[in-house]
């Protein structure tokens, strides 16, 4: 099985050059998609700069900006495999994340498989090893002792897709406004469409924390609602 990573990438190319240190070497990743959401010309430039020694690494520009729930479209539109790592370009996976796609087994291509782990700041370990379907979506929301971590495990995503699948659930909505939790709204999409999610145990990423970082948000203190 060769995999494709497909990361949808907006003006952060600072970002780019130790992704690709981590994981372009090896040889289960055939090819790196970077779909560039029209960024600024300085930053496009400096993609390019970042990326030439890669022969892995394929990079697609788009005309106009459409924001982050689309441009993860296009981004993994453009695979020639089947399957796939969506990641944002602001986070870090290693070898180790390969390696445990790899001893997942068979694979079922209704579900997406997500990492338990979101460092430095989320642990998901409580949802390890349950098909996630809405029926059982909706009973954890039920939950309010977990409720709230699901909530942002929903929004977590860099995970591990069937790319025909993924194109088929999203292709009605590929248009739709969405500007914050994309994710969440994906994830709704997904389940919605009778799919489902599985936690794998000690599957991990990095998050590489920023002003505009999503684990700045939900680690801010905001009461629940």
């Amino acid at each position: 099985m060769q995999i494709s990573i497909a990361i949808p990438f907006y003006n952060r190319s600072s970002y780019i050059p130790q992704l690709l240190a981590n994981v372009a070497q090896d040889e289960r990743i055939s090819e790196i998609i970077i779909n560039d959401d029209c960024s600024k010309h300085r930053e496009y430039q400096k993609l390019l700069a970042c990326t030439k020694s890669y022969k892995k690494v394929k990079i697609f520009r788009n005309s106009a900006n459409c924001g982050p729930f689309k441009n993860k479209y296009l981004a993994i539109s453009r695979c020639s495999n089947n399957k796939a790592i969506l990641l944002d370009s602001d986070n870090l996976i290693g070898v180790d994340y390969i390696d445990d796609i790899y001893n997942i087994g068979d694979l079922e291509e209704t579900i997406i498989y997500c990492p338990s782990l979101a460092l430095p700041k989320f642990d998901y370990s409580e949802f390890v090893g349950v098909n996630i379907d809405l029926s059982v979506a909706k009973k954890i929301f039920l939950d309010e002792n977990i409720a709230k971590s699901f909530r942002k495990f929903l929004n977590t995503g860099n995970f591990f897709v069937d790319v025909n699948n993924y194109i088929s659930c999203m292709e009605t909505y590929k248009n739709a406004s969405i500007h914050y939790a994309d994710v969440i709204y994906f994830s709704y999409l997904w389940l919605s469409n009778g799919n489902m999610l599985y936690v794998v145990k000690d599957m991990k990423y990095e998050h590489r924390i920023h002003e505009q970082s999503y684990q700045m948000a939900w680690s801010a203190d905001i009461p629940d609602r």
